[in-house]
């Protein structure tokens, strides 16, 4: 869980491969959609997740 937490950085080519990993696993825990109450739309896109 930690390495989920941790702070990207920049978005670059060789960083986007570990971020695309890190979104997979949040999906598959398959957190309640109740967490993205009051997360913007944006930030949601962002996150591919959808409202």
């Amino acid at each position: 869980m930690q390495e989920l937490k941790e702070d990207p950085g920049p978005l670059r080519l060789e960083t986007l491969p570990a971020e695309i990993v890190k979104l997979e696993r949040v999906k598959a825990i398959g957190l309640p959609a109740a967490l993205s109450e009051g997360v913007s739309g944006l930030e949601q896109q962002r996150n591919g997740q959808s409202r």
